[in-house]
């Protein structure tokens, strides 16, 4: 058969394993206790929701959920373990629930709203966040970021304390810590990447430096609100 969003919202809100069907939605509501199951691509054209006691996992022939709304998470949103996933968000992240991107794929998710928040992010070091709204951002907080991409220009904003155990990468935008601690706590020299004066730190940087460093150069791509002043330690 057919099936024509429209202005509608499906709820899947059983209380037992559910399968996502793979099909455009307007608005998509994952509800009632177990997991909820998405196998294949998806794409709403609203906001989807993922209700407290819900967990929305994307399945391992699943390649991309596109989302031009938001997306509240107050349950689960969990990456699986076989292929990687794209999730691209066009709205705001919200929720009180957890990100689980803990399996060992290439997943990506891709921000695009201006204000962003989340109760937990759990990640492993081969998945990416990628905030690339083409204006003001608010990055969330987090000690978990395995990599994360700065890209899409404009002033991106920490909303608190925030690590990278990966490579950070500044594409283009200024990332502004307002106060807040940022550490990129991978040792390796090329554990940040990029930096110019379109894409830079405004604010306190801290990088892990292994003690016995030789013949290593570590970057600081940091500036001021207007100007990119970086500075390079050597041993």
């Amino acid at each position: 058969g057919t099936f024509t969003a429209n202005a509608s919202t499906v709820n899947y809100n059983g209380p037992y394993e559910q399968n996502v069907a793979a099909l455009t939605y307007y608005n998509l509501t994952l509800s009632g206790y177990n997991i909820k199951v998405a196998d294949n691509n998806i794409v709403v054209n609203g906001n989807v929701n993922v209700n407290n006691n819900s967990t929305f996992r994307l399945g391992w022939t699943l390649a991309t959920l596109s989302i031009a709304g938001n997306l509240t998470v107050n349950g689960t949103l969990e990456f699986d373990i076989y292929n990687g996933h794209t999730v691209s968000v066009g709205g705001d992240l919200s929720g009180a629930g957890t990100l689980s991107m803990t399996t060992g794929d290439l997943h990506v998710l891709n921000l695009n709203g201006a204000n962003n928040s989340i109760g937990t992010l759990n990640a492993v070091s081969t998945t990416t966040i990628n905030y690339g709204r083409a204006g003001a951002q608010q990055i969330f907080s987090s000690p978990n970021y395995a990599n994360l991409t700065i890209s899409g220009g404009g002033v991106k904003t920490l909303s608190g304390t925030t690590s990278v155990s990966n490579v950070l990468t500044l594409s283009s935008g200024v990332l502004t810590t307002s106060g807040n601690s940022f550490t990129v706590s991978n040792s390796s020299s090329t554990a940040i990447s990029g930096g110019s004066s379109s894409s830079y730190i405004n604010g306190t940087l801290r990088r892990a430096i292994p003690a016995g460093t030789t013949a290593a150069s570590y970057v600081f791509p940091v500036g001021t609100s207007s100007l990119y002043l970086p500075f390079t330690l050597t041993n």
